[in-house]
């Protein structure tokens, strides 16, 4: 049994050898001929690469040369429109100016024929009194409160009436006065 396995190990080994020896031999008949081939496929390779990166930066500068073009004709485009509209948009608004203009004068010229003060008054400070809606008697807290109230009902930004903003004018300067 002894004998059995050693001539088994050794017909194991002698095809081992055997195997390693042939491939050897036909490994020095390929490698030259792998060798031979191998150069024009490294070659071709190569030359495959130096076109793939010069086609790269061929493209590059085209794409960066149209980019240039391109915003050069946007920025072209652009400030003629954009001059276009700020002189459209400065004509619209001188002319809103304008018409807003006439507007508020002729609504201030109108009110201030109807708001007539035909008193006489003997203490100068009684006109900014009934401006502010308050009695002779009536001391800095009541006047600042009915002053804050008035003001945020006539202020301009909060009432859109035309004559508020003349009214908001009188109740700042009758609080200036009284407070004063």
């Amino acid at each position: 049994m002894i004998v059995a396995i050693i001539s088994m190990l050794f017909a194991i080994s002698f095809f081992i050898v055997l195997g390693i020896y042939l491939f050897s031999l036909v490994w020095q008949l390929i490698y030259p001929i792998i060798k031979i081939i191998y150069i024009p496929i490294q070659l071709i390779f190569l030359i495959g690469l130096t076109l793939l990166k010069f086609s790269i930066y061929v493209l590059t500068f085209i794409y960066i040369m149209y980019q240039k073009s391109t915003q050069t004709d946007q920025n072209k485009r652009t400030n003629f429109y954009s001059d276009t509209y700020h002189r459209e948009k400065k004509t619209d608004q001188s002319k809103w100016h304008q018409e807003n203009k006439n507007k508020t004068n002729k609504t201030q010229e109108d009110f201030y024929k109807n708001y007539t003060c035909t008193q006489t008054y003997n203490d100068p400070l009684t006109k900014y009194r009934q401006i502010l809606g308050l009695n002779k008697e009536d001391n800095q807290k009541e006047i600042k409160r009915r002053y804050r109230d008035l003001v945020k009902k006539y202020h301009p930004d909060k009432n859109s009436d035309p004559s508020a903003n003349i009214k908001f004018k009188e109740i700042v300067d009758a609080y200036e006065h009284l407070t004063n």
